[in-house]
């Protein structure tokens, strides 16, 4: 963690009361804000960010402990409570404007929050930990906690989505594609498991990475077989002479893609926990090759999302070009045409659509 993306500690103390000083710590790691402290410091500092209904996003007691500790604040975490919020471009200048107020050569640096009407509500002075002060294992600790939140705020973007699942099964239960929504199912009841244990506990034992480890490669299965799917029938689209397109983009439309879109949806939050717990495992067992596996994780990431920007980008592509029809087949199928464009249109819009939610 760099000290622009840095573990910090602040000492609140409210200006207008003169009680005693609040320590709050703050960590912020990849875009996640975490804070932990007395529940009304926590409450008042999201609030100064305009962290929205950042509070809710509460906080188990192993990862209390995990950054308390990293923060130097390991005695008062029994007594505090916490929040953390996935930052947006608003809250992050806010979270800025707060913390580069002051900030001297050593590192210390102090603010203000502000209360109802502009008065100051308290004055913030962080605390950057020093370099090698920190135990190795709590900062790759944190880091993996901090992932963790991440898959979670993703998973949040992609409820709507995911729920078309449960919409489309009574629907292929009596075909064979209600067996992929059943092995999909299947898996993430036993990543839903493993991960909520590590949550809660802040650790992933030996029985629960033995059984995360036995469906990963059945994720990676069907996460294939999906691009698969949609780029065999993108060919298919594009292969139609143009008076057939119109049949092909509607299969693709209807049947293709509500069934994988979905399904890729689950796969990758399934895998997104896959990487959080297997991390977490490294950092339990293996802490001297944390760092190098972070990275090795992070570029299997990397190819999997841009494998799938590029099937995605292919859908897109190929449902503009497959409306290139010549004039003749327009003006004898009016209809058809009309109709190519209908599906060709739904087909960007929910390619578009899970674009945005996995981006």
């Amino acid at each position: 963690m760099t000290e622009n993306s840095a573990d910090s500690t602040a000492d609140l103390t409210d200006a207008q009361e003169g009680n005693h000083a609040d320590e709050l710590a703050v960590v912020e790691h990849e875009g996640i804000l975490m804070a932990v402290g007395p529940g009304r410091s926590v409450q008042r500092f999201m609030e100064s960010i305009d962290a929205g209904e950042a509070a809710s996003n509460s906080m188990s007691p192993a990862a209390l402990r995990t950054v308390s500790a990293v923060a130097g604040l390991a005695s008062a975490a029994q007594e505090s409570s916490g929040a953390w919020v996935k930052l947006t471009p608003e809250s992050t200048a806010r979270f800025r404007q707060l913390s580069a107020t002051n900030r001297p050569k050593d590192g210390l640096f102090s603010g203000v929050i502000r209360g109802e009407k502009g008065r100051i509500d308290q004055h913030a002075r962080f605390h950057l930990p020093k370099s090698g002060s920190v135990n190795p294992l709590m900062l790759a600790n944190v880091t993996t906690i901090a992932a963790s939140f991440a898959a979670a705020a993703a998973e949040e973007e992609m409820r709507d989505l995911l729920a078309g699942i449960d919409r489309k099964l009574d629907a292929l239960i009596a075909d064979r594609r209600s067996e992929v929504i059943g092995a999909t199912r299947g898996v993430t009841e036993v990543m839903d498991e493993a991960f909520t244990h590590y949550q809660h506990a802040g650790e992933v034992g030996e029985t629960a990475w033995s059984k995360v480890q036995s469906v990963q490669p059945q994720v990676l299965g069907t996460w294939h077989r999906g691009l698969d799917q949609l780029k065999t029938q993108m060919d298919k689209v594009q292969a139609a002479r143009p008076i057939d397109r119109d049949d092909e983009l509607r299969r693709l439309n209807d049947d293709v893609l509500t069934l994988w879109l979905p399904v890729l949806g689950q796969c990758l939050v399934t895998l997104t926990r896959f990487r959080v717990l297997e991390q977490a495992r490294v950092d339990q067992v293996e802490l001297h090759l944390s760092e190098s596996h972070r990275v090795l994780s992070e570029e299997r990431h990397h190819a999997l999302l841009e494998g799938l920007k590029t099937t995605v980008q292919s859908l897109l592509t190929g449902a503009s070009t497959a409306l290139d029809v010549p004039n003749r087949v327009r003006v004898a199928h009016p209809l058809q045409v009309a109709k190519m464009h209908d599906a060709a249109a739904s087909v960007r819009t929910q390619s578009l659509d899970f674009a945005e939610r996995v981006d």
